[in-house]
């Protein structure tokens, strides 16, 4: 007859493996990255200071600039697309490097907390 210990440490040995070789994998593609590559409408404007609101909607509305992933009721827009128009537009609107960064700082500092405040949220029950 086997040692129940050694059993549960050779099983526990397997465990630890398997937490060690899931850890150096990279993270699968999750929507929240996905999105990362697409802007709602608060996002460009926020980038584009100084246009009216609606110049960008009737830009949208005209197909002008292109709305590819619909989730519910929110429009998303591709972020390349939407910033290559806005420089070959020519308008006076100047987005840097730093302002992006700072932009999907910002973002990313919203969705955290809001992400947070889901989850501190006492379950009804």
């Amino acid at each position: 007859m086997q040692n129940p210990f050694e059993l549960i440490s050779d099983r526990l040995t397997n465990i630890e493996a398997l937490l060690i070789e899931i850890r150096h994998q990279p993270p699968p593609k999750t929507l929240d990255q996905d999105l990362d590559l697409y802007v709602d409408f608060a996002w460009i404007m926020n980038v584009c200071i100084g246009v009216p609101e609606t110049t960008l909607r009737g830009k949208f509305s005209s197909k002008k600039i292109p709305n590819t992933k619909k989730i519910g009721k929110r429009l998303l827009y591709p972020k390349a697309i939407v910033l290559k128009i806005i420089e070959d537009s020519g308008s006076s609107v100047a987005v840097t490097n730093d302002q992006l960064g700072q932009n999907a700082d910002r973002q990313i500092d919203e969705r955290l907390a809001t992400q947070s405040q889901k989850q501190k949220r006492p379950k009804r029950g």
